[in-house]
């Protein structure tokens, strides 16, 4: 993957590789492979929601609809993009699931829910696709999907924020471990993307705006104000994000926080 002129690797170019990745039926999961699919890539696209296959279809992708807490749905994933492309060169893990409620108001089955999607979906995923990663020629990656809140105690998000920094111990952890046979591991943290994400839901929109002090019709307006440059943000900047990741210009990237945000300074790693 380099320039014929110049010999540096070309921007963003995917170009026979093949990724997996989860929560692709929307949002930011879903933006991510569109953008690979539109640089080269060849894609398993995995959810548990059945908009999944009409999001591959749409891609000249492949797709696993299952619930990715079983192991042995990750496992169907890792065969599947081995028996249709032979190879796979990396993932991005984006599906994930918000609770909003306090320590005090969080269920146990709700506590236990947030942490099997957030946490033990990922690490399934991770293990089930490591054997296939090691040894590639080109180097292979893991993207995560965090969020800013890993760093950013957040009340009323006790599940979520703890789910979200468990992640990056996971990230760095298979960065350090699985370093010697070529696998890279990074974590995106994004502020809040409320534009295409399927977890938004009334009931989030309500609490947050409740939190916040706002109209949920202002809450977009809110976000943005409160980070350095005054943006929203998008799932374009988290599939930007994850393609340089997962790219060779990142060859010497690993163990890291990427973040996504605007420059929100609470969440700044430290």
């Amino acid at each position: 993957m380099t320039s014929a002129m110049n010999g540096f690797p070309r921007p963003s170019d995917h170009t026979s590789r093949v990724y997996v990745l989860t929560g692709a039926a929307s949002g930011i999961g879903r933006r991510t492979a569109e953008l690979l699919a539109a640089e080269g890539a060849q894609l398993l696209l995995a959810d548990i929601s059945p908009g999944v296959e009409d999001v591959a279809r749409g891609l000249g992708a492949i797709s696993v609809l299952g619930d990715l807490t079983l192991s042995e749905n990750c496992e169907k994933c890792a065969d599947t993009a081995m028996q249709a492309y032979g190879r796979i060169d990396g993932a991005v893990v984006a599906a994930g699931v918000v609770n909003s409620r306090s320590i005090a108001d969080t269920a146990e089955q709700d506590f236990r829910r947030v942490m099997d999607i957030n946490l033990i979906a990922p690490f399934l995923m991770t293990k089930a696709l490591i054997p296939h990663l090691r040894d590639r020629e080109a180097g292979a990656a893991f993207v995560y999907i965090g969020s800013k809140d890993a760093f950013d105690v957040v009340p009323g998000l006790v599940a979520y924020s703890i789910s979200k920094a468990a992640l990056v111990q996971l990230s760095k952890t298979v960065a350090i471990e699985e370093g010697k046979h070529g696998i890279r591991a990074n974590i995106i943290h994004p502020d809040v993307v409320i534009e295409g994400s399927g977890l938004w839901t009334p009931e989030l929109r309500r609490n947050r705006a409740e939190k916040h002090g706002v109209g949920s019709d202002q809450l977009a307006d809110h976000y943005r104000a409160r980070n350095a440059l005054g943006i929203s943000l998008t799932t374009d900047d988290m599939a930007y994000a994850a393609s340089f990741l997962l790219s060779a210009r990142a060859r010497a990237i690993s163990g890291t926080v990427l973040t996504v945000d605007g420059g929100y300074g609470p969440a700044f790693p430290r």
